[in-house]
């Protein structure tokens, strides 16, 4: 599958302040794997001991005619991310207005969160999705950046103790589905502060957040 990889030049050329280019290669071809054959109704049947061998393989004998179809879409999307992602680290790597430090320093956190060496290994396909719109969010954040450094650091400051919090709490207690999906609302919000026209895939606000975490981090 090596050689079916669309456009490999770029994606390595992209992903090469992330990572090497053969351990992308080998991200895209396990992952592709992982998103056409591992759904929520097999893995719920494995954890539960239901699964069985005849079944697996009749699922994969089933699926195996969509590889090509989510390589392309993968690759699509990577380079759509890994692009958007060069471009965000060229602007991150030029002078320093030493006045802007702590929001360039909040804009690190949040890429290096998003896109690292193995970055793909936890993502859906709906979640990969997403990406270009979050990493479009940052962009414009940044080309604005200049004309406004203090209504960036107003809007920041509505979403740094959530982020803050939602680091914490991972941290202590380990990911779970709700805490997962938090982290999602966070990118959103993020969106709706930086770059509302872009939107967003859901109703986001401060209180939502804070509600929210508020619950998940009772029953944690």
């Amino acid at each position: 599958m090596l050689k079916q990889i669309p456009e490999t030049h770029k994606l390595c050329l992209y992903y090469n302040s992330t990572g090497k280019c053969d351990e992308l290669k080998a991200s895209i071809i396990k992952n592709v794997y992982r998103l056409t054959f591992i759904n929520a109704e097999l893995q719920e049947k494995q954890q539960c001991g239901e699964l069985e061998k005849a079944q697996f393989l009749e699922h994969i004998e089933n699926n195996k005619n969509e590889i090509p179809n989510t390589l392309k879409e993968l690759s699509s999307q990577l380079l759509t991310v890994l692009s958007l992602t060069h471009d965000i680290n060229k602007q991150l790597k030029g002078n320093i207005d030493f006045s802007l430090l702590e929001t360039l320093n909040d804009v690190k956190d949040q890429m290096a969160s998003l896109v690292f060496v193995g970055f793909l290994d936890n993502l859906s396909m709906d979640e990969l999705r997403q990406y270009p719109r979050y990493l479009k969010g940052v962009l414009k954040r940044l080309d604005r950046l200049a004309g406004d450094a203090n209504k960036d650091r107003m809007l920041r400051l509505q979403v740094q103790s959530l982020w803050d919090d939602y680091k914490k709490l991972l941290k202590k207690s380990g990911e779970s589905l709700e805490l997962r999906e938090f982290r999602w609302m966070l990118e959103e919000f993020r969106v709706s502060l930086f770059a509302q026209d872009l939107g967003t895939a859901y109703p986001v606000s401060q209180k939502r957040l804070e509600k929210r975490f508020a619950e998940i981090k009772r029953s944690t």
